[in-house]
């Protein structure tokens, strides 16, 4: 009797490791997730910038080209 509740107790004991191992991995790649989720927003931040860069010059140039504008 008291070995099956020995055992039993060791067997809920590794259980319990399992899911705390489990519950750290999964912080870990959520914090992973979030700094790649962080990276893609600056990227496309970036990317926003650079194209409304580049249609302001494309506007300045066209007013610049056209007759009458200089």
């Amino acid at each position: 009797m008291i070995g099956k509740i020995l055992a039993e107790t060791r067997e809920a004991v590794a259980s319990m490791s399992a899911t705390q191992e489990g519950a750290i991995r999964g912080v870990t790649l959520a914090d992973q997730a979030g700094q790649v989720i962080v990276q893609i927003r600056d990227g496309a931040s970036d990317a926003v910038e650079a194209v409304n860069m580049f249609a302001t010059r494309m506007d300045e140039a066209e007013a610049f080209a056209k007759p009458g504008k200089r």
